[in-house]
């Protein structure tokens, strides 16, 4: 309601059970004093933009994941996440749902297993990277890859 009150076209935008991106336009149309709707708008930037993607075969890509979630595990991610929970930090708050502090929350609340804590870890975060090739596919920027070997 209040959303409706200070930018109706984003209220008719914005499906009314998307909490996060309700509130995001409060805060835009409060902090701002302009409408998220004005300000979403799509300019085009006033100077040449120049986009390089760095890519590398996916098994590869996915087996430096797998190592770098088994380190970010060696390293301590529980205790990290276990702190936060410590602290004050709830479950349901945005910060506490990105990949592995919400897989590890599964784990302290007995949701899970720790291997299948780390296996979703690893899903999640391979998911992810899939999501970011299809996001950069409708740039038709296949002509600008820059190829990686593994480090």
């Amino acid at each position: 309601a209040r959303l409706r009150q200070l930018d109706p076209a984003a209220a008719d935008k914005i499906d009314p059970r998307n909490v996060r991106r309700t509130i995001r336009a409060l805060e835009v149309c409060l902090s701002s004093g302009k409408s998220f709707s004005e300000l979403g708008q799509a300019n085009p930037p006033p100077f040449a933009v120049e986009i390089t993607l760095l890519d590398m075969e996916r098994q590869a890509l996915y087996a430096r994941i797998d190592t770098r979630v088994d380190r970010m595990i060696e390293q301590g991610l529980v205790a990290e996440v276990e702190g936060l929970a410590a602290k004050g930090y709830g479950w349901e708050l945005p910060s506490m749902s990105g990949l592995g502090y919400k897989q590890i929350g599964e784990y302290l609340r007995g949701e899970l297993a720790l291997d299948a804590a780390i296996a979703n870890i690893k899903y999640a975060t391979h998911r992810f990277v899939r999501h970011q090739y299809a996001w950069f596919r409708k740039f038709q920027i296949a002509d600008l890859k820059f190829q990686i070997g593994a480090a």
